[in-house]
């Protein structure tokens, strides 16, 4: 998938693979990847908690401020 914008006749609008995307589309891709986002930071931290990890740490971390954006 590649995402980029382009410009239609009434405004602008996001392409998918040059495809146009409804606005409901975006939305409900947006929303599921912050699910899985937010579900797969959760897991690093369970996991980290009992191997230690320093770089899935930094993962965590990473992972968390992504979160704080969408």
């Amino acid at each position: 998938m590649k995402f980029t914008e382009g410009v239609m006749e009434d405004g602008a609008v996001i392409l998918n693979n040059g495809e146009p995307m409804a606005v409901e589309e975006v939305v409900a891709m947006l929303n599921l990847y912050r699910k899985t986002l937010k579900a797969t930071v959760e897991e690093l931290e369970s996991w980290n908690l009992s191997h230690g990890d320093k770089r899935t740490a930094k993962v965590i971390v990473k992972g968390k401020s992504a979160l704080s954006y969408i």
